[in-house]
Order: structure tokens, then sequence, then C-alpha cells
């Protein structure tokens, strides 16, 4: 009991010092406090809307590197086709080699010898040349993939520490502000009851001539009070409503990232069989080209036999030919495949310096997330929401944040596989083009 007399006595004494304060403000001060907190509440809703902005932008850019990866995906799909048509082509000259190969002589022994002799060397030299380039091409690629996943690491860590600190500003401010307009509206009430009871008795008292008039100027104020709060009710009950859209709007936002993220998912597994495809393509290529040594040196010995006659000299060159026009197509694709690799890094390091941009631009802005953190709670308790709903919702969000950076995680993979796959291609057919004797071109 002497607790409660306490509190009762301080909340007296606090509820004293507020209607002194009260008194002594004219109707200016007062419209200047309140034009003070409509400030407030305009510039917290510029801040939301630019961080609206900020998103929509991420989307954008989103977007624009998911049609730049389907370019690359049919670029990638053209040269395979092309290496298809190139190894059928490769078949037959090896067949119609094999048809030749039935008028071979052992006579040649030494010569063969020496060819083998040759042909080791060579393989000597490819296998070396092969593993120097492909420890350098790891490297880089796994310099590349670290440098992503830790300037991806922080994009996504101060975009959650902003959603947090949004959330938390919202729901303190709504609670500030309803606090603070019904002890406002409670002790403006109190005050000029008090103020009544008082004039009434002194007028009363002291000049009962008078009590008519003052009677009527109250009744005036207290209708122009009436109306000021009546404006100022009407105003919140909009912001409410527009704040009920503001809602609806996410929730479909939400609906619209779910749909996306299924196509993604579709999109994923089709690029993970085409990978499959590729890696048996790559395999038969392997056998291949363990029969293509072979051929190799009946292809030698013929030489050594047909130099004899003009006509199979002729024969062979036209062959030379060909196969000349053959190489010089294969080393287009190569500096074709070259050029989409560099254009690539050139797309990744633009991202790089976007993501740059975009935390600056965030560190400059400054909000105040405890008001609308106070402001969303009052909401939530005028419309007894419950917690299980919104505890729901922020469940459905973070599974939207997790879904998306798998995605993105798995966006990053397939783009290694894709690279190495090209750099195999490539390797392959200089490899082949160093067994027939022929020297890459430098530009």
């Amino acid at each position: 009991m002497n607790k409660k007399k306490l509190k009762g006595k301080k909340k007296e004494a606090k509820d004293k010092k507020s209607n002194n304060k009260l008194k002594k403000l004219t109707n200016g001060e007062l419209e200047n406090i309140i034009k003070t907190q409509k400030e407030e509440l305009i510039r917290i809703n510029q801040k939301k809307h630019l961080l609206e902005k900020k998103l929509s932008e991420k989307n954008k850019e989103f977007e624009i590197f998911k049609n730049e990866y389907k370019e690359l995906k049919n670029k990638v799909n053209v040269i395979n086709e092309d290496c298809e048509k190139f190894d059928e082509k490769i078949q037959e000259e090896d067949k119609t080699i094999k048809s030749k190969s039935i008028f071979y002589n052992f006579q040649n022994e030494e010569e063969l010898k020496k060819l083998e002799k040759e042909k080791d060397n060579l393989k000597n030299l490819i296998d070396e040349r092969h593993e120097e380039t492909m420890n350098n091409i790891l490297n880089h690629i796994e310099q590349q993939r670290l440098s992503l996943d830790y300037e991806k690491n922080k994009n996504f860590e101060e975009i959650n520490e902003l959603n947090i600190s949004f959330d938390v500003l919202f729901t303190k401010y709504l609670e500030t502000y309803d606090i603070e307009k019904k002890e406002e509206m409670d002790d403006i009430i109190e005050n000029y009851k008090i103020l009544e009871r008082n004039e009434i008795n002194y007028i009363q008292n002291m000049y009962n001539d008078h009590v008519k008039s003052i009677k009527e100027i109250h009744m005036v104020v207290l209708e122009n009070y009436k109306k000021y709060y009546i404006d100022q009710l009407k105003e919140n009950i909009k912001k409410i409503k527009s704040l009920k859209e503001k809602i609806n709007e996410l929730e479909i936002n939400d609906k619209e990232i779910k749909n996306d993220l299924s196509v993604h998912n579709n999109e994923y597994y089709s690029m993970v069989e085409n990978i499959k495809n590729l890696e048996l393509k790559r395999e038969n290529l392997k056998k291949d080209l363990k029969f293509y040594s072979k051929d190799f040196v009946i292809y030698k010995n013929l030489e050594l036999i047909y130099n004899e006659s003009d006509v199979h000299i002729k024969n062979l060159k036209q062959f030379s030919q060909s196969s000349r026009d053959k190489i010089t197509q294969v080393e287009k694709e190569l500096k074709r495949i070259s050029e989409d690799e560099l254009n690539v890094d050139d797309y990744f390091e633009d991202i790089k310096k976007k993501n740059i941009l975009l935390k600056k631009k965030i560190e400059s802005i400054d909000i105040n997330l405890d008001d609308i953190n106070k402001e969303f709670q009052s909401y939530i308790k005028e419309n007894n929401i419950k917690d299980e709903d919104v505890q729901n919702v922020r469940k459905g969000i973070n599974f939207c944040l997790n879904t998306y950076n798998r995605e993105f995680d798995n966006l990053l993979y397939t783009q290694k596989k894709m690279k190495k796959k090209i750099k195999d291609t490539v390797n392959i057919y200089e490899k082949k083009l160093k067994d027939i004797n022929i020297k890459k071109e430098t530009t």
C-alpha cells in the first residue's frame, strides 16, 4: 500500500509539472511542437522511400545479371555445336587415313624409331606445359572466388543490419508517438478542466455580472480544441490506412519473389543437366585422342611412301590445305572464347564497383529507426495483431533472404564450372594442334 501511495504521489507531481509547463505554453508554441513532429514523420517516410528505391535498383541489377548469364550460356552451346561438327570431320578423315594405310611397308624400321622418339619428346613437352597452365588457371579462379564471396557476405550483412535497425526504430517511434499524444491530450483536458473550475469559482465570488460572458468564451475555446484534435485524429487514421496499403504491397512483393525463386531453381536444374552432357562429351573426346596419336604415325609413314609419285603428292597437298582451313577455323573459335572470358571478367569488376558505391550511399544515410519501431508496435497493439502472425511474417522474410543467398551461391558455382569447361575444351584443341606440329597464332 505504501508503495502504491508513493507511486501515486510521484505521478501527481509529474502531472503538476506537465500541467504547469502546458499552462505556460501558448497556442503558437503548441502548433510549433506539432509541426516539428510532423516534419520528423515526413523525413522518416522519405528515408523509407530511398531504401525502397535502392532495393528496386538491386533487383534490376540482378535481372541484368540473369540476362547476361543466359547470353553466355547460348554462346557456350554454339561453341559445343561447332566442336561436334569439327569432331565429325576429323573422324571422316581418320577413316580415309585408315583405308590408305593398307599400302604401308614395314621396311623403314629406322625411320619408325626416329618418329617414335620425336613423338615421346613432344608428349612430354605437352604434358609439362599443360600442367603449368592448369595450375595457373586454378590459382586465378580460386582468388576470384574468395574475393567474390568476401564482398557478397559483406553486402548481405549490411542489408540485414539495416533491415533490423529499421524495424526497431519504426516500432519505437510508433510507441513514443502514441504515448506522447495520449499524455498531451489527457494533460490538456485536465488542465482546462482545472482552469474552468478555478475561473468559475473566482468569477462567482468576485464578478457575478461577467459569468455568462466567461462561460461563452470557454465554450468557444473548447470547440476550437475539439475541432483541432478531431482533425489530428483524421490525419492519424489516414496514415494508418496508408501503412496497411504498404503492408499489402510487401506481401505481393514476397509472392513475386517466391515465384522468381522457383524459376531460378528450374534454370539451375537445367544447367546441371547440360553440364553432365558436356562431361560425357569430354570423356568421348579423350577416348578419340588416344586413337588420334596412332593415326598420326600412320599419316607420317604414308607421306614417306607417296613421295615417289606426283599423283600422290597432289592428293596430299589438297588434304593439307583442307586441314589448314579447319585449323584456322579452330583458332578463330579459340580467340572468340578468350574474348568472351575477358568480357565476363569485366562484367564482374563492374559489379564490384557498383557494390562499393552502394556501400558508400548506405553509410551516408541517417535514419531514426527507434521512432519507426515505436510506431509499428503501437499499430500492432491498436489492431490487436497476434505475436504468432508477426513471427510468421518475419520467418517468411528470413526464408526469402536465405533462399536468395543460396541461389546466388549456386549461380557463382555454375559460373566457375562453365569457365573450367571452356578452358578444358581450349586445352584439348591446343593439344591437337601441337600433335600436328602447328603453332598457335599470337596476336
